[in-house]
């Protein structure tokens, strides 16, 4: 190993446990001046490197400083959440109800009270009573409600504008018998009494025995039994 320093004359070099001595003026003065070179090359490489440490350690806290911390359960997006939508939030615009003329507005719902518990709110904005639901039997002349009479009644019609699309029919003395397309039978007698007694029946389901009536008033009656 040679050893060099730039602060000491050097008039010899100690190598692998030898002393060799300079007897040169000129070969002690080249190393003399290798050694400060090697010596300024070193201070430079550490002068360099302290400055990289330092711009390491600069660029290190500009990213700390920078940085945003990871929430456990949160991430990131581009939906910035500023202060007019925190604004917004904190003290939101109220409800606009609608008129026959203009459209509303979304927002805040006005606040029901205690006494409002069975009201709705309507789209004017106010809490109000539902509407009567309460409905009359139907008429001839008014809507309303079916009766359980006249549902009874509906139910014994005849639904002969599908069920007679195909049909079979036979006459036998004062008795009528058809075979209808959905199934069912009907069976009319013209009894001697001038009633008449229509039977309709089909598998699995009840059957409908009708009587009709003509009385002196001129009405008619027509039953089911």
């Amino acid at each position: 190993m040679i050893t060099m320093a730039s602060e000491q004359k050097i008039d010899h070099i100690d190598y692998n446990g030898q002393t060799y001595q300079f007897v040169d003026q000129s070969a002690r003065d080249s190393v003399t001046s290798l050694s400060q070179r090697v010596t300024r090359l070193n201070d430079k490489q550490v002068e360099d490197l302290g400055t990289e440490v330092t711009r390491a350690k600069a660029a290190e806290k500009a990213l700390q400083d920078s940085k945003v911390d990871q929430v456990a359960g949160k991430g990131l997006s581009t939906n910035d959440f500023d202060n007019d939508y925190k604004a917004l939030l904190d003290n939101p615009p109220a409800m606009v109800g609608a008129t026959a003329m203009t459209d509303g507005a979304q927002g805040d719902v006005p606040k029901p009270l205690k006494a409002d518990a069975g009201l709705f709110l309507r789209g004017d904005g106010e809490w109000a009573k539902p509407q009567d639901t309460t409905y009359e039997k139907a008429t001839q002349s008014s809507d309303g409600l079916m009766s359980k009479e006249d549902k009874t009644k509906l139910d014994a019609m005849d639904q002969d504008t599908d069920d007679t699309v195909a049909c079979e029919t036979t006459f036998t003395g004062n008795q009528i018998t058809q075979v209808l397309g959905n199934g069912k039978t009907r069976t009319t007698t013209f009894n001697n009494d001038g009633t008449i007694t229509e039977t309709i029946a089909k598998t699995g389901m009840e059957t409908i025995t009708l009587t009709t009536t003509f009385n002196n008033d001129g009405s008619i009656s027509r039953v089911r039994s």
